[in-house]
């Protein structure tokens, strides 16, 4: 794996009596900014060939957003990624095999505090997008890293490269 995008999904409908939170839907902002920051991606290079989506519908829904400005890849759903903690987002990644780009698309806190650790540990070349990206990581926010040694996955073997955001776009 050459590069990590860890895409926490975009702005979903405010919770309700009547709907689980596991079904919130995407506003048609979460919509419009996850296409964005998709067309984004696109510009610079940072396309995944494999994507592990959280089985909540709002994650989904950011991912067939973002799929329309980005070239096809293989798509798997965990449902380990949902609400994950920053270990067993580590563990869905480390479970990917043979590919140059995974992107992650999953929840806060576990997905901006993992974006947050492994930018810590590897470093940034970047580090106006590091104080960004330490402060906040809003809804349709990506970051994206890259291997120093092409290596397996582990935190220290990956630097962040950028952080985007509706609002930095």
């Amino acid at each position: 794996m050459r590069q990590l995008i860890l895409f926490r999904h975009a702005k979903a409908e405010a919770f309700a009596d009547d709907l689980t939170d596991e079904l919130r839907r995407l506003t048609e902002r979460g919509q419009r900014d996850a296409l964005a920051i998709a067309e984004h991606l696109a510009r610079h290079d940072y396309t995944p060939d494999r994507v592990v989506c959280s089985v909540a519908r709002r994650t989904r829904e950011t991912w067939n957003a973002a799929a329309t400005a980005l070239p096809p890849a293989e798509t798997t759903y965990s449902e380990e990624l949902y609400l994950a903690e920053p270990s067993a987002i580590v563990a869905e990644i480390s479970r990917v095999e043979e590919a140059a780009c995974v992107m992650i698309i999953g929840h806060n806190p576990g997905i901006h505090e993992l974006a947050s650790d492994i930018a810590e540990l590897g470093g940034s070349l970047d580090p106006e997008a590091a104080r960004r990206l330490y402060e906040h990581m809003p809804t349709a926010g990506a970051a994206v890293f890259e291997s120093v040694d092409d290596t397996r996955f582990e935190r220290t073997a990956f630097r962040l490269v950028a952080f985007f955001s509706p609002k930095s776009i």
